[in-house]
């Protein structure tokens, strides 16, 4: 059996709409974190990123954008933004969880053992299920294997951490890292708030659920394991695809426009000569 190092909340974005909380309050959460710790708030810099302005020191960006608030952490910071800063009425565009073990046989080889297994798996699979994998290999020990598309809702990377941090307390470790985006993002974030007393288990029983589907075998004790975690295994439809677009790139603009008085203007151009034909425009966009 290999040994559990570490695992936790690695990466997480997280969006606060006005209309459904109060973004005061989290800003002042949000900013306390980034600007309460010494370190980072000795590191903090403007930044803007897809058009939220705030501030970013170090792993942790806070930004604001038409009233609405970005949160973005990277590293083992993460959980305890999570922590601090998840509720349910947020929206969350990311979230990776990870489970680092240390290989006690051959762990220079433990790349190209997952390597094997996830091909062997993949082939066994219907064309339309099997995924894609690739790998990086460096002369240093860096080695990376990736399954899955890095634009599908959920993407698992599993990496040399020893040659990745070069920190001998992750000495033969391996870590598996799983990347989730959107709703399957949202619905573990909720799961994994819910059940904090089980906060270890549901992760550990996540990342090895998503490498034991892709073929992988992390060889760790997860008998205790709590709740099923899983991701939405659905695809967002182009109606909601474009819905989102509109919500979230569109609308601000047109109520910055309609406040400066072009309310009409925006009527027309948006639909036409429907007021005519006797359909009612709202009063509120």
């Amino acid at each position: 059996m290999n040994t559990l190092i570490d695992y936790g909340i690695d990466y997480i974005t997280m969006t606060f709409a006005p209309e459904a909380m109060d973004t005061n309050s989290v800003w002042r959460a949000a900013n306390d974190l980034l600007l309460g710790d010494e370190e980072y708030r000795n590191l903090a810099q403007p930044a803007v990123k897809l058009g939220y302005v705030g501030l970013k020191s170090g792993v942790l960006f806070v930004g604001s954008r038409e009233g609405e608030i970005m949160v973005e952490c990277s590293g083992s910071y993460s959980e305890r933004v999570w922590d601090k800063l998840f509720d349910t009425r947020c929206n969350v565009a990311r979230l990776d969880v990870q489970v680092t073990i240390r290989v006690e046989k051959e762990p220079e080889k433990h790349g190209d053992y997952c390597k094997g297994r996830a091909i062997a798996y993949n082939d066994l699979q219907p064309k339309v299920k099997q995924r894609k994998i690739r790998w990086i290999q460096d002369i240093d020990d860096g080695y990376t294997l990736y399954i899955g598309s890095r634009k599908s809702e959920y993407f698992i990377r599993v990496y040399n951490k020893a040659a990745e941090s070069l920190d001998e307390f992750y000495e033969k470790c391996w870590r598996y890292e799983v990347q989730l985006k959107n709703r399957s993002a949202k619905q573990a974030a909720t799961l994994l708030h819910s059940s904090h007393d089980l906060l270890e288990q549901n992760i550990i029983y996540l990342v090895s659920e998503f490498a034991r589907e892709r073929g992988l075998r992390m060889d760790i004790d997860t008998a205790t394991t709590g709740i099923v975690v899983r991701p939405v295994r659905t695809v967002v439809s182009d109606i909601s695809a474009r819905i989102e677009w509109l919500r979230v790139q569109v609308r601000p603009t047109v109520i910055k426009l309609a406040d400066m008085g072009y309310r009409d203007l925006l009527m027309e151009v948006l639909f036409g000569s429907c007021e005519k034909e006797g359909d009612r425009i709202p009063d509120s966009v």
